[in-house]
């Protein structure tokens, strides 16, 4: 008997129980949010790298703010705003003003927005929040290094673009679009982001035609988009900024873009989403604003660094409107495709839920009608019938209420979602305009505090800060900002202007607000208050309502103010609108579907239960609990199966366990008789727990003495801290060790660990095994290798590896070659590549011959057989092999052979045989005779024929390689002329001080490039004994003078003497190569000058050796700098060797300079070395710091042949010109080197030569002389001498009665050019520029005796350098094919001011000349068309129809190959100059061959000098600074103008490092000072900053301290005079 009451009772039942508990669960949540347990306030800083309304940042940050909703947080939010400033420029001060306001305020976590930000911090990170944990968000083209110097206290969400999901989406809308026009910007993030969409393209174009619109300007794209098919594609990848530097933001340029075309347009990024695009794979600001708060949230929480999120948080977004505009079907995207503001759901929901609610309260109303209309109760039915009768309409009348309510509470939270929407949206703008004054009052308070540092004035410290305050904009310019200062109203309004200046106070709004003082009382409340009004609105014409905000600053008395207009707070609200419509309509379907579904659910359930169930139910469970169960004892057939499944659980339970137990016990019996060592340590304390006998042994001890150590102590006993498993976090390790036993011997040892479970804990499981017999196999096995290849190389043999049982097989190179393949050609390789191509009849015979080796019966196996070869031929190889493995069952695995050909070996024997037959027939009583003679006679053709192969063989090798040669050097060099030229002129360009940084480093890197590849070709013409040496008849002196002038510049950049002598012995005219004589100078010159930081460098020459025909010659370079240690030199000349590895990243270099000079010189008969400490240098070391300075003397040998004429003569002869014999002359200079070189230089001369080391003794020396009578005839005077100068000196001298008889000659540095005039008028009569050359010494002093003027050869050196070589009417033709050195020749010049055309070959060089009288032509050799040195032999040609067959032609080239100028010269050109051409180099050439130089202006000369003279060189040199800056009076007050401003910047940062003590820094900083200086000449301001950066870089805070105001003081100086003298170059120039 079944009683079936409680069924619907149940379900009425449970059905209560639900509601009650989703009131209670909600009640309870309720609760627990509104008694949440305070928590410490942290403080969290946003640092923004751009500026706030800018949509992307405030999306980061509301993103930010949501995840951290809830949190005890306190937000600060700074912005770099580099979008609108640069940071570079801005950087310090932004350091400063965050040290300034958070030094009270002490952070707990930074978040950073965007790259910038980062990149901001990772350059001050030592000095701005050192020890604070950071987030970042926004970081694009994220790279690990990034993160270096962060001590691993940061982390944060890297954003990356999905170009090809977008691409693919694209395809999926369009499938018949043909193009695709891609749009980009000028900006660097546009460019990066071009590069990875453009790697896209090019993996798969999609089936698309890219086009790209790459940095257009407005108007340009907008004429390209308007040409754009509607049936194709746009793509807008970034774009901010056009070609014309317009910016633009995002919403901004979509809509451009959306404008200008009626094709679709997608993108990449969420902000572009209603602002014109169709949508795209899309990145979201606002989720990486979420994930990095979700970072910062588990930081503050748990107080550790969670890693870096690498995976963009992107989804595809499309917008149904634009979809349906453009036509495009939304079903053919992905189901995962987020499409927004989908019109058909609202009707779709309204409609199901409108039938389902009508459904719904049908039911209900005939079920209440049926429940109360009955008038006679009938009780004939069962009670149970009734009762579930009346629970099921109890059911429907709950449910009816049920979904009334919620719907109302639906509706309900939906208008109060809307009204908070609404409020979000004012809060917004009330944020943003409190944002900008508090910003404003911040950079005010900043100001302050940093111009009352400097000693400003209040009244200058209030308009510099009024002044800056104009630079305050909003996002998309809106917005104003109003100060109401001490002296009245500020507007700085830039949508109003019309309103700056006039009197604000009484302006009203519409309800008769006076805003102004409403404004004033507001800003009197603590924290500044709000005031609503109505203004006008320029945009629109009327008034609409505006709030603004006032704060007030109490002890000035100001009252800082902002607002913005309100009217599109409605407009933005009506989106959010829409959605929410769409959300309660969603929600009612759901309460609907949910509440039918409850309905039939408690009805199924409550027919399902039974009393009956639950007491077999609770047997059931018993007998599980007692392991106990019998399927039997159950009626209901799921609890009989589940009987029978948990008794047949038990059974194999009982099986597992004792299966378990067996398996463990042959474990451990396998783990004792192993054969390798294992080991078993606890994971949390590396303790050992286990070690089996196997491992034991090779410790070396007990396993119960090694239980219980530290793993270490034997086995990894290098691995304390960095465990691969539990530091490093790896999952397994395999690796050699190194086994320490307790002999103390160390056993090498393969070990593996992985992490594994032991008695229920973590454990580690290591096994390890003795491989010392392993690596010595190893060792040997690899000697052998190496022996047996050097054998194959030496045999020229193929070589041949075959696994018999798989078929896989190894040939080398030479295996290839003997059939005319390379192995790249052949691969895949298998022993099917030997059969394929072995000859069909010799597989037979090799097949046997291998099985008679296989089975033993050979001990080796040798065949001669065929194969084709790659021309189709056939060739004879011989191979031989050898098995060198066999497999456990005796079967051949491994076999070894060579392959030899000997295909002229078969053909001789073929030929051979052929002779015999022949002679046998002839004559058979000669058989054996003449088969001896046919033989010999072969043999001999043979090796004859073999010989004359092997001379055309190396005749063609080595004419392959020689033009080889040549063609690598002008293609390499070639190019790179186009990078040095084409850097030199941007240098020569108005370019920003970053540019120009960036630019130098351009061109450094390319000299250095240049240099590698011309000493990489020497050393490789050198190595392969090619390099030929030249011998030319040269003189010695003016070469070695000219060398000194060469490297001069070089050394007065760093401040040194440069000082070249040659022994009177050694003989002038010489034979050899002094090219590469040249090349071994400049490389240990260069050296001297790049290690020595102060002194001089000395270049000598003596005479060694001589002999009637030859002289041994001893060169010498010696400095004054660091010096190289003994131990170190033995390696200096060795290929690709420094002396430290620092050296190469501190000063760069190949290493081959030396080891190139050491072969050179050895070519040349001599030899090289190296002297270091050199001990004269040590003994005038003075101080203790003098002693690091132990200089070094690189020397090297030369030997030279004697022209005739000089080896009948002897040693040359020095003869003295008549006016110098017996001259009395006093040398005055600081350096005692110079002066002991210039004293043996003039002795030698026949002079009676007295020195002075200063002005002082000089003077001395002068008068003492003169009482005695014996005047000094002639003075010579350096320029720049400690305490008095050599003009200073000079003017002293000729102030005396005897100075008039006294000729004064000046010695200037090569850096310093003076001014001749200027000389002449303070009584010199001469000047020698350093080092002073020989002939130049003699020629100068023997012109000023005589009563000449010398030293005017100076003016035309410098010529070129100023720009006076102008000659308007010559015209050169210039015959180049590269375009890059076309640009750059022309380029040169067209500065010298020539009149230049270009072509590109030889052909065009030609036709050219026939109708243009050029005056000269530059020829390039390697042309296409018609090459350089055809193109004037045609030119010479007097039958050609050229104009002038005998205009000078100069090669220019860029090979380097010996011979070329020979070429040059025999094809008709006149000269030859080198490529990459120096510009000086080639106004030379032109000077010699046309020699129309147009004459100085003397008349403007004198003006400059007259005002020159009246300005103290004290400051600065006014003619080093026309001289450095070639005359240029534009480039000049340009260079004065850019110094002066940015120079108070760099010596306040020079003042704040030295304050915070920061020594090494401020001798950076110095440094940069210094460098800066020199442009301006400002010597004695340079010379300061030099001391500085000395003493920084040497720690030395107390000596940098006592030179700040020093060097504040001379620039104080500097500035005046600067400014006096620009000044006056413009009253010149007028």
């Amino acid at each position: 008997m079944q009683f079936r009451l409680p069924h619907p009772f149940y379900g009425f039942f449970i059905a209560c129980c639900v509601l009650c508990l989703a009131v209670l669960a909600g009640d309870a949540a309720a609760y627990e949010m509104g008694t949440a347990p305070s928590y410490t306030t942290e403080r969290v800083l946003i640092l923004h790298s751009y500026h706030k309304g800018f949509s992307w940042t405030d999306n980061i940050e509301a993103g930010i703010r949501t995840a951290l909703e809830g949190e005890s947080v306190e937000f600060f939010i700074e912005y770099l705003d580099s979008k609108r400033q640069p940071l570079e420029a801005a950087g310090s001060h932004i350091l400063e003003y965050l040290n300034w306001k958070y030094k009270t305020l002490p952070i707990d976590l930074l978040i950073l927005s965007d790259n910038n930000a980062l990149t901001f911090l990772q350059s001050y990170k030592k000095n701005l929040f050192p020890d604070v944990p950071i987030v970042f968000c926004g970081i694009n083209n994220f790279q690990p290094t990034l993160l270096e110097g962060f001590e691993h206290r940061i982390t944060g969400v890297v954003e990356k673009t999905d170009p090809v999901r977008t691409l693919q989406l694209i395809r999926l809308l369009q499938p018949k679009a043909e193009k695709l026009y891609l749009i980009t910007g000028t900006t660097p993030t546009g460019e990066a982001v071009a590069k990875e969409v453009d790697a896209a393209l090019t993996a798969d174009s999609f089936g698309f035609t890219p086009v790209w619109l790459r940095g257009l300007s407005t108007v340009e794209l907008e004429q390209n988009l308007s040409a754009v098919s509607p049936n194709d594609a746009v793509f807008l990848v970034l774009f901010n900024r056009d070609k014309d530097g317009v910016y633009y933001n995002y919403e901004t340029a979509a809509e451009l873009v959306d404008r200008a075309t009626f094709a679709p347009v997608y993108g990449m990024w969420d902000f572009y989403l209603g602002h014109g695009i169709v949508g795209g794979m899309l990145a979201s600001s606002r989720d990486q604003g979420l994930r990095a708060g979700a970072l910062a949230l588990k930081i503050l929480q748990q107080k550790n660094i969670p890693p870096v999120i690498t995976d963009s948080p992107n989804a595809p977004i499309f917008l149904w409107d634009k979809l349906r505009s453009h036509g495009l079907n939304p079903d053919l995207l992905p189901q995962d495709t987020q499409i927004r503001n989908r019109p058909d759901s609202k009707t779709w929901a309204v409609a199901i839920a409108a039938g389902l609610g009508m459904l719904l309260f049908a039911v209900a109303g005939y079920n209440l009608i049926r429940l109360f209309s009955k008038t006679d109760r009938s009780f004939s039915r069962s009670m149970p019938d009734v009762f579930r009768s009346n629970v099921r309409q109890a059911l429907i009348l709950l449910s009816v209420v049920l979904v009334t309510g919620l719907a109302v509470q639906s509706w309900f939270a939906a208008k109060n979602e809307m009204a908070q929407i609404r409020h979000s949206i004012f809060n917004e703008r009330k944020d943003l305009i409190r944002t900008m004054v508090n910003r404003a009052v911040d950079y005010i308070n900043y100001e302050r505090y940093r111009l009352g540092r400097k000693g400003a004035s209040i009244q200058d410290i209030k308009n510099q800060i009024l002044k800056g305050l104009e630079t305050y904009v909003y996002a998309h310019g809106e917005g104003y900002l109003f100060v109401f200062t001490d002296q009245g109203v500020v507007l700085l309004n830039r949508i109003q202007p019309e309103l700056v200046g006039k009197n604000l106070l009484d302006i009203t709004d519409p309800n008769g607000i006076k805003i102004a003082q409403s404004l004033i009382d507001a800003a009197g409340k603590a924290g500044g208050g709000f005031v609503q009004y109505k203004w006008n609105k320029p945009s629109l014409g009327r008034g609409v309502p505006k709030i603004s905000f006032a704060r007030k600053m109490n002890d000035w008395g100001w009252v800082i103010g902002s607002g913005l207009y309100l009217d599109d707070i409605e407009k933005n609200s009506q989106f959010f609108a829409k959605q929410q419509r769409n959300e309660f309509i969603v929600e009612l379907l759901i309460i609907f579907s949910l509440t039918l579904s409850v309905i039939f659910l408690l009805r199924l359930v409550s027919r399902r239960l039974t009393a009956s169930i639950d007491k077999e139910l609770f047997l059931l469970q018993k007998a599980i609990s007692d392991h106990d169960v019998n399927a039997a004892d159950y009626t209901f057939h799921e609890f009989q199966a589940i009987a029978a499944m948990a008794d047949d659980s038990f059974k194999e339970l009982a099986r597992t366990q004792a299966s378990l137990m067996e398996t463990e016990s042959r474990q451990r019996e396998i783990l004792e008789h192993l054969d390798a060592g294992v080991v078993i340590i606890s994971r949390a304390d590396h303790l050992i727990c286990y070690v089996n006998p196997t491992a034991a042994k090779l410790i070396g001890t007990d396993p119960d003495r090694i239980i219980g150590n530290e793993c270490m102590k034997y086995i990894c006993p290098t691995e304390k801290g960095a465990c691969p498993i539990t530091d490093l976090g790896q999952m397994m390790d395999n690796s050699p060790r190194m086994l320490l036993n307790t002999a103390g011997r160390q056993i090498p040892i393969m070990k593996t660990v992985r992490p594994f479970t032991y008695n229920g804990q973590p454990a580690l499981l290591e096994t390890f095994v003795d491989i010392t017999e392993q690596q010595r196999a190893e060792d040997a096995l690899r000697r052998e290798r190496e022996r047996l290849a050097n054998v194959i190389t030496g045999t020229d043999v193929g070589t041949w590896e075959w696994n018999v049982q798989t078929g896989e097989t190894v040939f080398n190179e030479r295996w290839a070659q003997i059939c005319g393949y390379s192995l790249g050609e052949l691969s895949p390789v298998s022993i099917d590549t030997w059969t394929h191509l072995a000859h069909p009849d010799d597989l037979k015979k090799v097949e046997i011959l291998l099985d008679r080796h296989f089975s033993g019966e050979l001990d080796r196996y040798d065949a001669e057989c065929r194969m084709r070869h790659k021309n189709g031929h056939w060739v004879w190889v011989q191979d031989k092999g050898r098995v060198i493995s066999i497999t456990h069952d005796g079967k051949p695995l491994m076999m070894f052979g060579t392959h030899t050909d000997i295909t002229e070996r078969k053909q001789d024997q073929e030929r051979l045989q052929r002779s015999l037959v022949e002679t046998e027939q002839a004559n058979k009583a000669l058989k054996k005779a003449r088969n001896k003679l046919i033989t010999v006679n072969e043999h001999l053709k043979n090796q004859t024929a073999l010989a004359k192969r092997m001379a055309a063989g190396a005749e063609m090798a080595t004419r392959a390689k020689s033009e080889f040669l040549a063609n690598m050097s002008h293609e390499i060099r070639t190019p790179m002329n186009g990078i040095i030229g084409m850097t030199g002129l941007l240098l020569d360009t108005d370019l920003s001080d970053e540019q120009r940084l960036f630019t130098g480093n351009v061109k450094a890197s390319a000299d250095a490039l240049l240099t590698l590849i011309n000493d990489i070709l020497d050393f490789s013409k050198i190595e392969a004994g090619k390099l030929d040496m030249e011998i030319l008849d040269f003189e010695l002196r003016p070469f070695l003078d000219d060398f000194a002038h060469m490297m001069a510049l070089k050394a007065h950049e760093k401040d040194l003497e440069l000082i070249c002598e040659v022994s009177p012995e050694v003989p002038g005219q010489l034979q050899g190569d002094p090219g590469r004589l040249r090349q071994i100078l400049t490389n240990l010159t260069d050296n001297a000058i790049k290690f020595t930081n102060a002194g001089e460098v000395v270049i000598q020459a003596h005479l060694k050796h001589q002999t009637k025909e030859e002289v041994l010659i001893y060169f010498s370079v010696k400095d004054t700098g660091v010096g190289i240690a003994p131990e170190k030199q033995g390696h200096l000349f060795e290929q690709f060797t420094q002396v430290d590895a620092s050296i190469t990243r501190k000063y760069g270099g190949t290493g081959l300079g030396l080891a190139i000079s050491k072969k050179l010189a050895q070519l040349m008969g001599g030899d090289i070395g190296v002297i270091s400490p050199v001990p004269e240098i040590n003994k005038l070391a003075s101080r203790p710091s003098d002693s690091l300075h132990s200089g070094c003397l690189f020397w090297f040998t030369a030997q030279f042949k004697q022209p005739p004429s000089s080896a009948e003569t002897g040693h040359e002869q020095k003869i003295m010109p008549d006016p110098l014999k017996n001259v009395r002359i006093l040398i005055v200079d600081d350096n005692r080197t110079n002066r002991e070189t210039l004293v043996r230089q003039l002795v030698g001369m026949g002079a009676k030569v007295s020195e002075a080391a200063d002005g002082k003794a000089a003077l001395e020396k002068i008068k003492r002389t003169a009482q005695e009578n014996r005047l000094y005839d002639l003075a010579i005077l350096d320029i720049q001498m400690p305490g008095m100068t050599g003009d200073k000196l000079g003017l002293a001298i000729k102030k005396e009665a005897f100075g008039a008889d006294i000729k004064l000659v000046l010695m200037l540095s090569i850096g310093r050019r003076g001014d001749a005039r200027y000389f002449q008028s303070i009584g010199f009569s001469g000047y020698l520029t350093k080092p002073v050359r020989y002939s130049e010494l003699s020629d100068t002093l023997a012109s000023v005796l005589s009563g000449g003027q010398a030293g005017k050869e100076e003016n035309a050196r410098i010529r070129h350098l100023n720009g006076e070589i102008k000659q308007p009417h010559v015209r050169i033709l210039l015959a180049e094919d590269n375009i890059t050195n076309q640009i750059v020749a022309k380029g040169i010049l067209e500065k010298f001011g020539y009149s230049v055309d270009a072509v590109a070959n030889g052909i065009e060089a030609i036709r050219a000349l026939e109708k243009i009288p050029y005056d000269m032509v530059l020829m390039d050799l390697q042309m296409s068309e018609l090459d350089g040195l055809k193109a004037t032999r045609m030119i010479r040609n007097t039958a050609s129809n050229v104009i002038n067959p005998n205009i000078p032609v100069v090669a220019m080239t860029a090979n380097a190959m010996a011979g070329d100028r020979e070429k040059c010269l025999n094809a008709g050109m006149n000269d030859y100059i080198s490529k990459p051409v120096d510009p000086i180099i080639l106004a030379e050439k032109i000077e010699k061959w046309i020699n129309r130089i147009q004459p100085r202006n003397p008349e403007r000369s004198t003006v400059v000098q007259k005002k020159d003279k009246k300005h103290g060189t004290e400051t600065f040199n006014p003619e080093a600074l026309r001289a450095n800056l070639m005359e240029d009076k534009q480039l000049i007050a340009a260079t004065i103008r850019t110094f002066l401003d940015d120079m108070p910047g760099q010596i306040e940062i020079l003042s704040q490092l030295i304050k915070q003590g920061q020594a090494q820094k401020g001798g950076v900083q110095a440094h940069k000072i210094k460098g800066a200086s020199g442009y301006v000449a400002a010597d004695a301001f340079q010379k300061t900053a030099f001391k500085m950066e000395v003493a920084g870089k040497a720690g030395d805070l107390r000596e940098v301290e006592q030179l700040l105001p020093e060097i504040s003081e001379q620039f104080s100086r500097l500035k005046s005079d600067l400014e006096d003298y620009a000044a006056r170059l413009t009253v010149l120039d007028h």
